[in-house]
């Protein structure tokens, strides 16, 4: 192959990126590794989304053993003090992404809405008293990683502290500078 012959520049970066040189295949060949390169492309896509359907499979199983009973221990603990816990999990159970977590103190409420993807649970937050028209607002993230009955109840005890000092700021005949802890 003389000078002339080799190719120089763009074609010969592109040469090199594709591993071997284009120029000597028919158009036949290079049609079988264009698709083959496609075949790959579409498995690797098809892993990476079997992936995440798994660890929003394992998160379902993890609702149903873990999170849901200690949803449940923590709603029969607060009912006495007049806390009220309603979760909706039946969309993310049968195969959806949408979670709804209601807490009620008083007359005070909070609804968070939640979106479930593989890394956490992104929620959206409505808070609402009496009569009065909620407020929505961007709300907490939950984070899957490391999720646990532990983390979920840390999570909840948040959120229904919140709703009890904001109940607790907003009750009629409140001194000011409060008791409010």
């Amino acid at each position: 192959m003389t000078s002339q012959d080799k190719p120089t520049g763009y074609q010969a970066l592109m040469d090199q990126c594709r591993g071997q040189n284009a120029a000597s295949k028919t158009v036949e060949e290079q049609l079988d590794a264009l698709l083959s390169l496609h075949q790959k492309r579409q498995a690797q896509q098809e892993d990476s989304e079997a992936s995440k359907q798994s660890v929003l499979d394992r998160l379902r199983e993890q609702m149903r053993d873990e999170l849901l009973p200690a949803f449940e221990e923590l709603g029969a603990k607060y009912a006495a003090q007049g806390i009220m816990l309603e979760l909706n999990a039946d969309d993310f159970l049968c195969g959806g992404v949408g979670l709804q977590i209601k807490v009620g103190f008083d007359i005070h409420g909070m609804l968070l809405e939640g979106t479930v993807t593989p890394q956490g649970i992104g929620f959206q937050e409505t808070r609402f008293s009496n009569n009065v028209r909620g407020v929505v607002q961007a709300g907490p993230m939950l984070r899957t990683r490391n999720l646990g009955a532990g983390e979920f109840r840390e999570f909840l005890c948040e959120r229904i502290s919140q709703l009890v000092r904001s109940a607790m700021r907003s009750r009629p005949g409140r001194k000011p500078g409060g008791d409010t802890p």
